[in-house]
């Protein structure tokens, strides 16, 4: 009935409220003896949705709550052994269900068990059987009421920390404004223990009316004996409490902040006073450029110069004037205005020098543009100085030393401010810069500490008695220490300021003013310096001939001592036997561009420089006296190599980096025809002679341009369109930093030489041919005379036998097998005619070579070494060629150690300078002097039954690529060849 009551009113199902746990599942625990109760409590409660745990006595219940806490517990009384009221008591003494409501199930009323439970905790009671739709609603209920009290719980210790650890007193008052509680911060401020605010009245705390608490938030006094005399700010805020109610005071200590509103407007007024002091114009801006205070010195400026007004400018836009000025003095003014502007962006500082002359003087000023402080926002300070004294004084000294670098801008001046106890209140950036201390650490230190000890009781007594005396500014001129240990020399200057008993100070830096001084005394000794490191002779001779300074080096000369020479005539050491007549080395010189001094065998030229009296060092002569005994060497070489180049028969061209012509030699008008006059200043190859092929010009300058020479003959033009056959050989000429500086070109007219070699060549030609081919016919003859004779015998012979066919054939095909590698050996013979030649890597070649051959030689039983240099560097061969060659020279060498023990051959390759040698060595039988001179000759061979033509080819082969080959016996037996080659330029 109750689940069929249920079902058809949906309504009367109890709502349980939503929890903030992560599955939000109410867990309800159900202790009862009785298992059938138990399970049907169980189904009643998980249909609601509840998560139900089962304990059948209490001791199981005990142990289940020290994991899961559950939100509602049911539990019978009249259990055995531990019963309900004794399980409920133990569960209230556990922090985890101490709040969790308790609902007690007893089947039998009893006054006295009822009250035990609700003794030992329980939170309600139901007759069992219960009610499937009270036990719903009481469930919901308990839980509700439950989950609330725990969020109000939570609430309460959140707010009351808050309140505990809170900066600022907080105190709760009644109606009758008495204290009811207080947190520590309250007991702090007081200087009184919390239970002690307790119950006191608010007038005994704090000095405000009753009546004024409308008025909150307000500023008073404590006047609690604990805390008299401290500055509180009061917030009140109003409550209620059933029908009661109730005051919360928020009372915040402001003590610190009142005495650091004081002590500003205590340094506002220093500030001002500090900047009246000041001899500069001052003007402090805003971030706009508008004008917030002037100084004194800046209001004096303005009224002795007509300009005042009833603010001195104080409200306007002091950048916006400068930025728009015009007249004579606007570009001073725009230089000014794009200084403020920089300081505004971030730059440090700005100074600015300029003139401001009137009729009757020179004047000039300094203005200085800098934040008031490190900071963005802080105001900016111009200040405008007068500095015409120190602008003419380096004038002065730019005069007197015209090697000293003009001094520009001007060091600014620190300031501080001093308290009556001599310690700093105030700083600027510039009196920290000179002392080498940050400024917030200058704060509270003492001037006095910068000074040596016998400084300090003179700063002492003026600090007193300007203060206690009065009177005007006193300078102090002493030297302060700096942090870093140095000690800088400065310029004190006390000025008083008599309403608040403390002092200026402003520190000027002598430092500037004694380098100068420094760097005059060094002068002298730099000069000397300077002058003792030149070889050349240099000396200094008044008007009356006299040695007034010299260098190093005329001592040396003269071989006597500087003091003996100063003072005395110069021509006596010099040109004694002219003494007499001469009265200055200038006169005893003469007009001569190159002299001899007595008894010595060097040439010099002499430069003198008269120094007038302006000056300031007194008139006279300076002597560069210089040696140019190895110039004028070096001329007449280089005469003597003109006059050379000038008379040989080759054309010698020079030509400039570019390509212009410098010089040419009389060969070369008498080879082009061109007058060497209109060739000198136009580009080489655009002149009507040279190389007829465009080309080949450019293969020229290519090969120039990669650093390497070029050798050849090719067809040349004369000027007169004919043509002739030139060798030329074209060289770059690089300077010591590797650039090109010249061309030199020697050319030579062949055109005769090479018809006689061309006449040469074809009788050698023939003679070759006719030897060759009288070779060919012996060594072709032999074979086919023998094959002719075989078939011959054959033919003669009566029914032979089939062996002795065979015999005959095989012996005729022998023959002709040889003949047939003949012809092969005179085809490999012009195989390569015409090899192409490239850079190629030496070392790498002949590994790959011999890992060719390496295998084949030891299956003949012939061991192969091979040592190569690692620098062996690149030659210029095809190839195919190289390997052809020095394969025949290995084979040849193979076959040399037929029968020999422990047969080796041995491949070296080394290179000396631009030439790379492979060296291929045996230990065969060696050659004969006899067979070292027919070797190279076609046809010739000391093997059974070679073709005499390997030898020849390889000559040929090594011969087209540059190189050479030779056979020569070895050092210990043996034999060796030798090949060749031209190594590569690095630069190719």
């Amino acid at each position: 009935m109750v689940s069929a009551c249920a079902t058809s009113n949906p309504a009367l199902y109890p709502v349980v409220e939503a929890t903030s746990a992560p599955n939000g599942t109410p867990v309800v625990l159900v202790v009862d003896d009785d298992f059938q109760l138990c399970e049907f409590l169980s189904d009643l409660l998980e249909s609601d949705g509840f998560e139900v745990l089962k304990a059948w006595n209490g001791e199981e219940a005990l142990r289940l709550v020290e994991t899961i806490t559950p939100d509602l517990v049911l539990l019978d009384i009249h259990m055995p052994h531990l019963d309900g009221i004794q399980t409920c008591a133990e569960l209230r003494k556990r922090p985890k269900t101490a709040h969790t409501p308790i609902l007690m199930l007893t089947a039998v009323i009893e006054e006295e068990s009822i009250e035990q439970a609700f003794v030992a905790g329980a939170t309600d009671y139901m007759t069992k059987p219960p009610s499937p739709l009270a036990l719903r609603f009481r469930a919901a209920g308990l839980i509700n009421a439950h989950r609330r009290n725990r969020q109000l719980r939570e609430t309460e210790t959140r707010l009351q920390s808050v309140i505990r650890h809170a900066s600022d007193a907080i105190l709760t008052l009644d109606q009758t404004l008495t204290v009811v509680s207080a947190n520590p911060s309250a007991a702090h401020l007081f200087a009184a223990a919390t239970e002690h605010l307790i119950g006191r009245s608010i007038g005994e705390l704090l000095a405000i009316a009753p009546e004024n608490l409308g008025a909150l938030p307000v500023e008073t006094e404590s006047c609690f004996p604990g805390a008299p005399g401290r500055m509180v700010e009061v917030t009140a805020g109003e409550f209620h409490s059933g029908s009661r109610r109730f005051y919360t005071l928020i009372v915040r200590d402001i003590t610190e902040r009142k005495k650091a509103e004081n002590q500003l407007r205590e340094w506002q007024v220093m500030l001002q006073s500090t900047l009246d002091t000041l001899s500069a114009h001052i003007a402090v801006l805003d971030q706009n450029g508008v004008i917030l205070e002037v100084n004194e010195a800046w209001k004096r400026f303005a009224r002795e110069n007509g300009l005042q007004t009833g603010n001195f400018g104080i409200g306007m836009n002091y950048l916006a004037l400068c930025e728009q000025a015009t007249g004579p003095e606007s570009e001073v003014a725009h230089a000014l205005a794009r200084g403020i502007r920089q300081v505004m962006a971030g730059k440090a500082a700005y100074t600015l020098e300029y003139p401001r002359h009137s009729p009757w003087a020179r004047r000039w000023f300094i203005a200085r543009v800098a934040r008031l402080a490190d900071l963005p926002e802080a105001p900016i300070v111009v200040a405008h100085e007068e500095s015409t004294e120190q602008h003419l004084a380096r004038e002065q000294l730019q005069q007197a030393n015209q090697f000293m670098r003009r001094v520009i801008e001007a060091i600014p001046d620190g300031i501080g401010v001093l308290d009556a106890h001599g310690r700093l209140k105030l700083a600027n950036r510039a009196l920290s810069h000179i002392l080498g201390v940050p400024a917030s650490e200058l704060l509270r230190q003492r001037v006095s500490g910068f000074l040596t000890r016998h400084r300090r009781p003179a700063l002492r007594e003026a600090v007193r008695r300007l203060l206690h005396q009065g009177g005007g500014v006193e300078d102090i001129e002493t030297s302060v220490r700096r942090k870093d240990g140095c000690f800088v020399p400065v310029r004190l200057s006390l000025v008083p300021v008599m309403s608040d008993q403390t002092l200026v100070v402003i520190v000027e830096d002598l430092t500037p003013q004694k380098a100068m001084v420094e760097v005059l005394r060094r002068r002298d000794e730099e000069w000397s310096a300077t002058v003792d490191a030149i070889s050349d002779l240099i000396l200094l001779e008044d008007s009356q001939g006299r040695l007034r300074r010299c260098n190093r080096a005329v001592t040396t000369f003269l071989g006597a001592t500087y003091q003996r020479l100063i003072g005395q005539p110069t021509v006596r050491y010099f040109f004694p036997h002219l003494s007499a007549t001469a009265k200055t080395l200038r006169e005893a010189v003469g007009d001569q561009p190159e002299f001899q001094f007595p008894g010595r065998d060097q040439w010099f030229e002499m430069s003198s420089y008269w120094i007038p009296q302006e000056r300031g060092i007194g008139t006279g002569w300076v002597h560069v006296i210089k040696d140019i005994t190895a110039r004028r060497q070096a001329d007449s070489a280089m005469r003597r190599l003109t006059a050379a180049i000038e008379q040989i028969a080759e054309a010698v061209v020079m030509l400039d980096g570019s390509g212009y012509v410098q010089y040419v030699n009389p060969a070369f008008e008498k080879t082009t025809g061109l007058v060497r006059e209109s060739a000198y200043g136009c580009q080489f190859f655009e002149l009507p002679v040279g190389p007829v092929q465009a080309s080949l010009r450019d293969e020229i300058f290519r090969a120039l341009q990669s650093g390497r020479e070029w050798h050849g003959i090719y067809t040349a033009r004369r000027k007169d369109g004919t043509t002739y056959q030139e060798e030329a050989s074209v060289s770059p000429v690089w300077d010591e930093a590797g650039r090109l500086q010249n061309i030199v070109a020697v050319c030579r007219d062949v055109t005769e030489q090479l018809r006689y070699e061309s006449i040469a060549e074809a009788v050698n030609v023939m003679e070759t041919t006719g030897y060759i081919f009288s070779g060919i016919r012996h060594e072709m003859g032999n074979p086919i005379n023998s094959v002719k004779t075989a078939l011959t015998v054959l033919k003669q012979m009566e029914n032979p036998s089939r062996a002795t066919i065979a015999k005959y054939l095989d012996r005729s095909l022998a023959e002709i097998s040889r003949v047939e590698y003949l012809l092969k050996t005179l085809r490999s013979f012009s195989l390569y005619e015409t090899p192409v030649l490239e850079p190629l890597p030496v070392a790498p070649f002949l590994e790959r070579f011999c890992s060719l051959i390496e295998e084949d030689f030891a299956k003949r039983g012939i061991r192969l070494e091979y040592r190569f240099e690692k620098d062996a560097g690149t030659v210029r061969a095809d190839q195919r060629a190289l390997h052809q060659a020095l394969l025949n020279l290995v084979t040849n060498a193979a076959d040399a150690l037929e029968g020999c023990d422990d047969p080796t051959i041995t491949l070296r390759v080394f290179r000396r300078e631009h030439l790379v040698s492979i060296v291929i060595a045996d230990n065969g039988v060696g050659l004969t002097p006899q067979q070292l001179d027919q070797l190279f000759k076609p046809f010739y061979t000391s093997k059974p039954h070679g073709t005499g033509l390997g030898l020849v080819i390889t000559r040929k082969l090594i011969t087209k690529m540059n190189g050479t080959v030779e056979l020569r016996p070895g050092p210990t037996g043996g034999c060796e060849a030798i090949v060749t080659l031209e190594a590569v330029a690095p630069k190719e």
